[in-house]
């Protein structure tokens, strides 16, 4: 009569972890929010000299391993 061997099964390895974002980029913190913008633009090629006024919002974004700014340009005569 012959013995039968146990089954030995492996257990595979831990899924490996997906790391945070580094923490380097707290850094970038100060950056984060919503911005009102006045300025004027110099004169260039491509556009004559103009004021302007922008609304900015930046966030995180990617699970905190980016940031995303979102730029609106408030329209006006001289800037369409």
């Amino acid at each position: 009569m012959s013995r039968s061997r146990p089954v030995v099964r492996s257990r595979s390895p831990p899924a490996p972890t997906m790391p945070g974002p580094r923490i380097e980029l707290k850094e970038l913190d100060v950056f984060l929010g919503h911005w009102s913008c006045k300025g004027q633009v110099a004169a260039s090629p491509m556009c004559p000299a103009r004021s302007n006024e922008s609304d900015v919002k930046i966030e995180r974004a990617l699970g905190g391993y980016w940031l995303a700014l979102d730029l609106h340009e408030k329209k006006s005569a001289r800037s369409p």
